[in-house]
């Protein structure tokens, strides 16, 4: 009768081997996924650091009476003023803030087209900024000069008046600024950077 020790023996060297390697694949497969994971937020987290830092390099703030050169236009605010009430040009219509203890606010803007084409302004591209926290819309008044939809030719140049219906504090305050900007229907740069104008 034949010794079938060797062979038993063989069968579970066989066994042990493959048992190990799928141990080794499986441990393989998972430190992949959850090892590939771990670096992908990394680089995510790092590229929304450089984007922050991007945006903050890229700002830019001016004083008032300053010319303001962007891709588009030639920008300055002449001025600002500070009204209980304002008359329209027929010196008949009165126009009084939205609420008690509110004041307007007026800005003597200047702006010339840099572009070969119309380009599109109205009094929505500059927000008033009182704090972080807290910005203002231009509001639209019928009163002769104000910025309401205009279409200024290349090389014209126009002085506009934009209105802020604000609080008095608010009006008053020595810490405001104004942030151009860029919509559908208004143009004053091409968005490429932030740019502020201390209202002081």
């Amino acid at each position: 009768m034949e010794d079938n020790t060797n062979i038993t023996e063989k069968k579970d060297y066989k066994k042990w081997g493959t048992g190990i390697l799928i141990v080794v694949v499986v441990l393989g497969v998972l430190w992949s996924i959850f090892g590939g994971r771990k670096t992908t937020v990394q680089k995510v987290a790092t590229s929304n650091v450089s984007n922050s830092e991007t945006k903050k390099a890229s700002t830019k703030t001016f004083k008032m009476g300053e010319k303001i050169t962007t891709e588009v236009a030639e920008v300055i605010i002449e001025g600002k003023q500070v009204k209980d009430k304002l008359m329209d040009e027929t010196g008949y219509f009165e126009n009084k803030p939205s609420a008690e203890g509110n004041k307007f606010l007026i800005l003597y803007v200047n702006v010339k087209n840099l572009t070969q084409e119309p380009l599109n302004l109205n009094s929505s591209s500059f927000i008033l900024n009182a704090s972080s926290t807290q910005s203002f819309s231009p509001v639209t008044l019928l009163i002769k000069n104000s910025l309401f939809i205009d279409a200024i030719n290349p090389g014209q140049q126009v002085k506009k008046l934009v209105f802020f219906d604000v609080p008095a504090a608010v009006a008053n305050s020595k810490n405001l600024k104004i942030t151009l900007g860029t919509n559908i229907s208004s143009k004053t740069s091409e968005n490429k950077e932030i740019i502020s104008v201390n209202l002081q």
